[in-house]
């Protein structure tokens, strides 16, 4: 079994939420959601999971994990390991 707990922008996390929150919206668009930190996000995301997925045995599990609900974090990571790895499934 393999865990990919993948670095996000915590969009999808209630702690974090509430810091910025507090801390004023702007903080998170700032720190967060630049086009240029989701782009090299993505990449490092999908980097642990093809990581983890070579790390895998035959047969074995692999979970990744996200605190993001963005559909770019997850299942476009996912999508692009399902084309680029012919062994890999649901």
């Amino acid at each position: 079994r393999v865990l990919v707990d993948a670095e996000c922008t915590h969009d999808g996390s209630i702690k974090h939420l509430a810091k910025f929150a507090q801390w004023g919206w702007d903080s998170f668009e700032r720190r967060f959601l630049q086009p240029e930190r989701l782009a090299s996000l993505k990449d490092l995301q999908l980097s642990l999971l093809r990581t983890g997925y070579s790390l895998l045995r035959h047969g074995g599990t692999l979970v990744y994990s996200t605190c993001s609900f963005a559909r770019a974090q997850n299942e476009d990571v996912l999508s692009a390991l399902l084309r680029d790895e012919p062994t890999a499934s649901l």
